[in-house]
Order: C-alpha cells, then structure tokens, then sequence
C-alpha cells in the first residue's frame, strides 16, 4: 500500500487504515483522494499493469486497479486466496450483530475487471510470472515497432541521428515493483512508451501450497510448514529469474531497475522465522516490520553493485523514488510522507531519512496505565524510530525471541528458553536498535529524557492523523463466489436478467421468453451448454434459482415474476456441453452469472452494458 501511495506505515495514520488489513467484507479501500504511484507515472507517459495481488479494496470500481492508474491488470483482488482455485473465505463481524458472524466466500482471479476462470488450476506464482512475461514481451513488440517507425522518420532528418546514438537499446524503462520494478535512469530514456509493471506475488503466504518439485532437496527441515514456506520460495525466485530473463531477451534489460520489496515480517506459525530479530508479523517488534530488500540495475553504478546499506529507509519511500528514477518533479503539494532514496541507491549517498512512524493505533485495546500524562498518551499502541532510537508504547504484540531453529524442526517448537517480553501492565519500551537490532535491552528506565522526547515526536504525529477507518463488515461487499452485484446494505435492488438459455423444444421457456424477451438467439449445437436456469436479486441479493422440471417451469415462475422487469436477449442453445460454454462464457457457473453481467457498480440506478460471447446485452437496476 505504501509502494503506491507514499503514506505512513502501518497502515497510514494519514490515510485512515491504520488498524487492520483491509477484509473483504469490509467497504473501504485504498483512499481516492490520492492519487498512486501507476497515476504519476501514467501522466508521464508511461504503460502501467499490475499483475498478481491488489487487496486494496474493490467494493466499489473507484477502488479497483483500473481506476487506480493502471491500464491493465490480472490477480487476485484479496489477499491470502487459495493458490490453485484463488477461492477466498471471509468471516465478517460488527457490531450490530451482537457478535455474531456469517462465512463469505469467493473467486478472487481477475482479468481485467472480469472473472478469470482460466486461470483455475495453475500455481498462481507461475500464473503471475506468465502474465508479466506477456507484458514484457507486448511492451519489446511495442518498442520495435515504434523504433522501425522512428528510424523511418531518421533517414530523412539527418540533423537528428547524432542525438538519438544513445538510445538505440534504451527506448524503454520499465519499473517492476513489489517484487520487481524496473525504470530508467534520465529523462533522455523517457522517450517513446515506458513500462511499469507492479508484480505481487502472494507466496510466500498461507495457504501454504506448493508443487511437490519445490520439495525437492528440502528432507532436512522436517517441519511441514516451513518446508512448504521454502518450497514458495524457491518458485518465487525461479519466477524473478524467469521475469529477468524475460527482459533481456526482449531487449529492455539495459534500462531497467527491478525492485524486490517485503511488505511485512514473517510468521513463525505459518514456516515464517524472523531470527535473530524478536516478534512477528503485526507487532510493533523489529521481527514484524523490518523487511529485506534489493535493487537490480545496468544504471547502478558499478562500486555500488553487490552492496549492502544500513541507511534508513521506510517503504513509502518507493513512491518518489521511483519517481526520481523516472527523472519526473513531484508537486510539492502531494505532501508526500517519503523521501527520493535514488541516490542512496544509485550513488551511495546518505539517506535523507532521520526517523519512521510505524503507527498510532488508537482502535487497538488500551494497555496498562498512563505514564508521562504531559505527552503522548502511553496506553495507546505506537511505535517510532528517531535516529537509532525506537520506542513503544501500548501492546506490540507478541514479543517471543524465536531461536535459530524453530519452525525447522517438530520437536524444536517450545524451548525453554523461549522468552517473552510482553507483561500487560508495561506499556513503555526504548531500544537502540542500531545497537541491539534484537531488542533484548529495554533502556526506557535508564533514558526518560529520550522517552519523553520521542512521546512527544509521537503526539506531533498523532496531531496530524485522520479517524481510523475501519467499518464493520457488510455482506453485500463480499457475496457468494465474489462475483455478484455489490449494494449497500438495505438498499432493495431489482435485478434483471438479460440472460435466458434453454432447449429449442422447451415449450415452457417458449411461453416464458415470448412474454418476456425482446430478442430471441438460437445457438447452434457446438456452441452450449443449456443452462435450464433462471436467477433473480432483491433485497441484500437474496437469490433465487429456478430450474426447469418437467414442463412445470411456467408454474415456478409465477412467483417470481414481480422480480423480473426486462428480458432484452435470450440465448436458446440446442444440446449440453457444459466445458465448452464454461470456456467460452463468464456465466459459468450460475453462481458466477450476476457480477459478469453488471460489472462493478455501487449504484442503485443504472444501465450497466456488458458482451457476453460477442452479444452486447444491457442490465437495467431500479
């Protein structure tokens, strides 16, 4: 999130999120007001696609990739779906339920802003690393293109073929990010279509699965968990290999930066291990937010190559290092919370970062009893880093030192060594983790003069927040197979069907379809399958199926017909062949048919037009 935005980690005390992830069942997302990183670099001429994992909301299309600078996208709209169906299972909870929850579940995969029901079955890290390989490979077909055209224009401007020698190979940059970025290195190599590819990866992340060949040469590491983790990790570096060959067979390779970035630590209960570092994902502990990293470039310059820096950097920095990458000015009034840490990369210059603001949490449950009362509310989970100093305060979660070994071996789980740092009532911590990278030595006893300096840092912060946002779930964000109209709740909805299919002999579809349709298409035998269904939407999208039994269909109908305003295409297929029309159509399976036909819309009033097999159909909602 904060690769694209540049706002304040953990979850952007400028933004609203800075409370949890954001669930599936939840309306909210990524704040419109700002614009992305793929909006910047789209302004300045660039292609921009998005490959892989968004969960970044997608209850209205406002949130949704393509409106959020991308002129392509292919993933996952969630996080954490399964690796081979992309099916993903949501729980929601508020408060005017009394506590009680409903299970949601979905199909994630998108093309586009379609489903993508081709993509079940393959190992979602090679069906990511294939789509991005086809970015590149259409931007190099692109780019010969255009340079056959511009050497065209060169032979009769003679004037100007000394000013274009340079870019002979370096028509194109490219910028893969969250797991790869690439760009190029002046303004001069801007010329001509540039790339941005943002390639998100969900392994390695639960469900922890994996190909049975990515086992292989992993016997000695006998817990399950961590042996599936490594076996993720081992197809997520075949896949940067095989994205990076990509490039330089395309021929973009020399003008390209690719950046690998973490979004968070590991965890330990799902083969993650964060050793020698303490705590885990979600906690305020080193373990949970201190993450790896690396740039790959022809435009480093050469001393730097093979370095390793200490200098300090934050993930929001990404957004105007990129942007300086790309040579384009940020306006001031952006009011960015990054830094351009290009030269620190390119040229080993020092980091213009002095301090992080890891969060301020105010939804999280208080901890213990107020001290400092003149400063920052203590109670209150935070953490910040000025300099080499972090302090904490509130809960930071579990705060275990895992050993070396844990998660490696079965019998390794509990040691007795084990120790933990997290009594209740404490609700202060100041280390120097230049120092003590681990976090073994609290000095917040020894340092008060520090403490009271950073709670104050802290309230300065915290004087600058805007309200969490984080509302409770609503089961029209996330209804069954994530494919049907998105409402409020409580708005009553009249959907109409412009999709009836039936058997050319099927009397009662007949009678129903002269009634009701204004156009009728029979499909010849090799092109169907014969759905027999009809399916409705009222009030929070309870659905209705009726199927045809024995001619008794015109009967069932009557007591939906108050439902159905327009049928304007009805397709009559002749015989059954379920596969062919599951390749060929979004409108199967039935579960899957609302969404496909309206798209993504919040509105309650509308004309929503959607091609279905090359058909143009339209939906009215009233």
């Amino acid at each position: 999130m904060q690769i694209l935005l540049s706002k304040y980690k953990q979850d952007q005390i400028h933004t609203g999120l800075q409370h949890r992830i954001l669930r599936p069942s939840q309306p909210y997302g990524l704040p419109l007001q700002f614009p992305t990183i793929a909006d910047i670099l789209k302004e300045q001429g660039y292609s921009t696609h998005a490959v892989g994992k968004w969960h970044l909301g997608f209850y209205k299309k406002e949130y949704t990739p393509l409106e959020r600078g991308f002129d392509t996208f292919y993933g996952i709209l969630t996080g954490g779906t399964n690796h081979y169906t992309y099916k993903k299972c949501d729980t929601s909870r508020s408060k005017k339920s009394s506590g009680k929850s409903q299970k949601f579940c979905g199909f994630s995969l998108r093309d586009m802003d379609r489903a993508a029901p081709d993509g079940k079955g393959t190992y979602s890290t090679h069906l990511y690393t294939q789509k991005a390989v086809e970015v590149i490979e259409t931007a190099a077909a692109k780019s010969t293109e255009i340079n056959d055209d511009f050497d065209d224009d060169s032979d009769v401007d003679d004037d100007d073929d000394d000013d274009d020698d340079d870019d002979d190979e370096d028509d194109y940059a490219m910028i893969c990010i969250d797991d790869e970025a690439q760009d190029d290195d002046t303004t001069t190599m801007l010329k001509n279509m540039p790339l941005f590819l943002y390639l998100a990866y969900q392994a390695p992340h639960a469900p922890l699965q994996v190909p049975k060949e990515y086992l292989k040469g992993l016997k000695k590491i006998r817990n399950k968990k961590r042996k599936n983790f490594a076996g993720m990790m081992k197809a997520v570096d075949e896949g940067v290999r095989n994205v990076t060959e990509a490039l330089k067979n395309s021929g973009l390779w020399n003008n390209t930066i690719i950046i690998y970035s973490s979004d968070n630590g590991g965890e330990p209960s799902n083969g993650g291990n964060n050793w020698p570092l303490r705590g885990v994902k979600a906690t305020l502990w080193e373990g949970g937010m201190r993450s790896a990293g690396f740039v790959n470039s022809p435009l480093i310059s050469p001393n730097r190559k093979g370095k390793v820096s200490n200098e300090l950097m934050h993930i929001s920095d990404w957004f105007p290092t990129i942007s300086g990458m790309a040579g384009i000015t940020l306006n001031s009034s952006l009011n960015l919370d990054g830094f351009d840490q290009w030269p620190m990369i390119r040229d080993g210059e020092s980091s213009p970062r002095t301090e992080i603001l890891h969060n301020i949490d105010p939804l999280a449950p208080l901890q213990g009893s107020r001290v400092f009362n003149d400063t920052f509310d203590t109670r209150v989970r935070a953490a910040i880093r000025v300099g080499n100093y972090k302090l904490i305060t509130g809960d930071p979660g579990k705060g275990e030192l895992y050993p070396k070994r844990a998660g490696t071996y079965d019998d390794y789980k509990k040691p007795s060594f084990w120790r933990k740092f997290s009594p209740s009532a404490k609700n202060v911590w100041l280390f120097n983790v230049a120092r003590d990278p681990t976090e073994s030595y609290d000095l917040s006893a020894k340092k008060p003069g520090k403490v009271r300096k950073l709670l104050e840092k802290l309230a300065e912060y915290d004087a600058t927040a805007v309200t969490p946002w984080y509302p409770d779930s609503d089961p029209n964000c996330f209804p069954s197979k994530m494919t049907q109209l998105r409402v409020p709740s409580g708005v009553a909805v009249l959907l109409v069907i412009v999709l009836v299919t039936c058997e050319a002999h099927a009397r009662p579809y007949r009678g129903f379809l002269d009634k009701y349709s204004s156009n009728k298409k029979y499909i010849p035998r090799s092109h169907g399958f014969v759905i027999n269904s009809v399916v409705g939407c009222k009030t929070k999208l309870n659905v209705a199926k009726l199927r045809r039994r024995r001619g008794y269909l015109e009967e069932r109908l009557k007591l939906f017909i108050e439902w159905i305003v327009l049928i304007n295409q009805s397709l009559i297929f002749q015989t059954w062949t379920y596969y062919d029309l599951y390749k060929r159509s979004y409108l199967i399976p039935l579960e899957e048919l609302m969404l496909d036909l309206a798209g993504y819309t919040g509105h309650t009033m509308g004309k929503v037009p959607n091609i279905v097999r090359g058909i143009k159909h339209e939906m009215y909602i009233a």
